[in-house]
């Protein structure tokens, strides 16, 4: 027990800092318009319950489990920001037991420290009130779940992330493939497919089925009960992808560099608006299918990759570099998409402390792109074309949303904003995230090299591996 008396003071500090600055020095300050609707929606949860939800409240886009969390928080009137500073901590905590086993007590301190203290994790959750840290968490469950060989939980927790935020979806890049080549190239065990995937369909399932989200469904399948309930999650799914039809949603990506009036020098002065994503390239090819086409490659390398080689190390770094080619790759992309790649790769520098530099260097990019949006938010919006004015309240003053919601939200208020969005930083800052991209391929590249016939394996797992050893967390 006294070897985790370190990490104890570690994760106290975070939380502190944390809870400093969220409900501290900004308790009703961040992001406003996001804050209010957050707000809202638990206050409607709280009033009308999941039957009607989505009937109440039109503007709702997020999916069910999410919606769980916000209705305990309405029900024992916690300030929003409340959920993603519990699972910043709850992240530190599995990054720190996860590889403290994989690689000692050092270690474990070394990825939680990366982790509570990276300007961008902080950043996303206590200042601007964001709740990526939410679905970043079963993500990592089922991240570490599959490490150690449990397949149905990993499963399950993979398809609940999916279900929490439709960003989730980037943890089946690396689910499938190793369940594929443990379960069916390596040991002929379709018994362990079967199981995980009713073990993921009932993660998926169960959430749904006490709100209305059948109204999303097709008309065909809204009276069938879970099948209508499912038809209405990729309706919804669709509906929130065809929101932002733009290059880049205020992301400092590949695209923040691309059209006849780039994002990155779109930034500063008053409202602007968004280059449409049907921009054509390359013989008409629409600019959103060239990036969807990017992902997918993006994707098939790492999950072909993990068919040869599907230890930690490889699960690890596959996943970093999927979650960071999310943000990178594909059209409509908002700038806080990058988070769980900071999860993942804390665990990459906690295994090789040479990860280190190059990550917080990613980091504080990051963390200058989130800058960017938040700080000067009063400058104006950006209006996304044929639809009125979208991403970045025009006013930091309060926000109410129709039914009285978001009461007393007030837009935050932060220096060098301007500095944040100006062309020269916001060009740096996507020219540096794309770099480490290439730096992450090239490793996924020498990672999957070795695991080829003829070459030596040095990181292997075995199946019965348990997440956690015995003296893990305590004697």
């Amino acid at each position: 027990m006294i070897r985790h008396v370190p990490f104890a003071a570690l994760l106290a500090l975070g939380a502190w800092l944390r809870a400093w600055l969220a409900f501290g020095v900004y308790p009703t300050q961040g992001f406003a318009g996001d804050l209010s609707l957050l707000k809202s929606w638990a206050e409607t949860l709280v009033r009308v319950g999941p039957s009607s939800f989505y009937a109440s409240t039109p503007q709702a886009d997020y999916p069910p489990a999410f919606l769980y969390v916000l209705w305990i928080e309405g029900a024992l009137s916690l300030p929003i920001k409340f959920a993603p500073f519990l699972a910043d901590i709850a992240i530190a905590v599995l990054v720190y037991a996860a590889a403290s086993r994989w690689h000692g007590v050092r270690a474990g301190l070394l990825g939680a420290a990366v982790f509570l203290f990276l300007p961008v994790t902080w950043y996303d959750s206590a200042l601007w009130g964001q709740v990526d840290s939410v679905v970043a968490l079963p993500m990592l469950v089922a991240l570490l779940l599959l490490i150690a060989g449990r397949s149905e939980w990993a499963a399950a927790f993979g398809l609940l992330a999916i279900v929490t935020k439709p960003q989730g979806v980037i943890i089946l890049g690396i689910l499938v493939p190793v369940l594929v080549a443990r379960h069916l190239i390596q040991k002929r065990e379709p018994v362990r497919i079967a199981r995980a995937l009713l073990a993921g369909s009932a993660a998926l399932v169960i959430p749904l089925l006490p709100f209305d989200i059948t109204r999303f469904a097709s008309p065909a399948l809204q009276g069938i009960p879970v099948a209508g309930h499912v038809s209405g999650l990729g309706g919804l799914f669709l509906q929130l992808g065809d929101r932002y039809p733009v290059l880049s949603a205020n992301a400092y990506n590949l695209w923040a560099l691309v059209g006849p009036r780039p994002l990155a020098g779109a930034m500063t002065g008053g409202p602007n608006a968004w280059t449409p994503d049907s921009l054509a390239l390359f013989d008409a090819v629409p600019a959103v299918q060239v990036g969807a086409l990017l992902l997918v490659t993006a994707g098939l390398v790492v999950a072909v990759g993990l068919l040869f080689r599907n230890d930690r190390y490889a699960i690890v770094l596959g996943f970093a570099l999927v979650a960071l080619a999310f943000y990178l790759l594909p059209t409509r992309v908002h700038e806080r998409y990058a988070f769980p790649f900071f999860m993942a790769g804390s665990l990459l520098v906690a295994g090789a402390a040479e990860w280190l530099g190059a990550f917080t260097v990613v980091g504080v990019l990051n963390a200058v792109n989130l800058h960017a949006v938040l700080a000067p938010a009063a400058r104006g919006g950006f209006q996304i074309p044929g639809r009125g004015f979208g991403g970045l309240p025009v006013q930091p003053a309060p926000i109410a949303p129709p039914g009285g919601g978001g009461r007393g939200v007030t837009q935050i208020n932060l220096p060098l904003g301007d500095l944040a969005r100006s062309e020269a930083f916001a060009t740096a800052v996507a020219l540096g995230q794309i770099a480490a991209f290439a730096v992450l391929l090239c490793a996924w590249v020498a990672c999957v090299r070795s695991a080829l016939p003829g070459r030596e394996l040095r990181h292997r797992i075995d199946d019965r591996e348990m997440l956690l050893p015995e003296h893990a967390l305590g004697e």
